[in-house]
């Protein structure tokens, strides 16, 4: 990675060091994933599980494997291990994909579908104690800054 362009002053650094702002994001998002894990692990699912379901629901119920990849920024193999265990578990349909063989086709079922309102009422909850005190503004703000670190670091959007 090259840091040649980097445009902070030594005294913005300072602050980010100190305290540590990798600490501060490491330690949210354990408490993120924690309240995940027990919202998603009441249903029978982890929360990469629980990730797919969303990603199949926001793109209409269906995708294939490789754009569930694309999405999740996983490999291929982490994928078809996710789709395996939530369609032993009755989550998720597979087929193939007619237009291409080698495509497997991913859908949400009934059960999935509850899953995903029973989580997603629990996780607005969430969502509302985390961001208590902030202005709408404040955490559109927040929103745009997280996806600003998300690309600077070269991840998907």
């Amino acid at each position: 990675m090259n840091f040649d362009n980097v445009e902070l002053s030594e005294a913005v650094v300072e602050k980010l060091c100190e305290p540590d702002v990798g600490f501060l994001i490491k330690t949210i998002s354990e408490k993120f994933k924690c309240s995940v894990d027990v919202a998603t692990g009441s249903l029978g699912l982890t929360m990469s599980q629980m990730l797919v379901l969303i990603i199949l629901n926001r793109l209409g119920g269906t995708a294939n494997q490789r754009t569930i990849e694309k999405a999740l920024d996983v490999s291929h193999p982490t994928v078809v291990g996710l789709v395996a265990r939530l369609e032993k578990n009755g989550f998720v349909t597979c087929s193939i994909d007619p237009e291409n063989r080698r495509n497997k086709i991913v859908g949400l079922t009934d059960k999935s579908r509850d899953a995903l309102k029973h989580f997603e009422d629990g996780h607005r909850l969430f969502l509302r104690k985390v961001f208590k005190g902030f202005t709408d503004a404040e955490s559109e703000e927040f929103i745009r800054m997280l996806m600003k670190l998300r690309s600077n670091l070269g991840l998907s959007n």
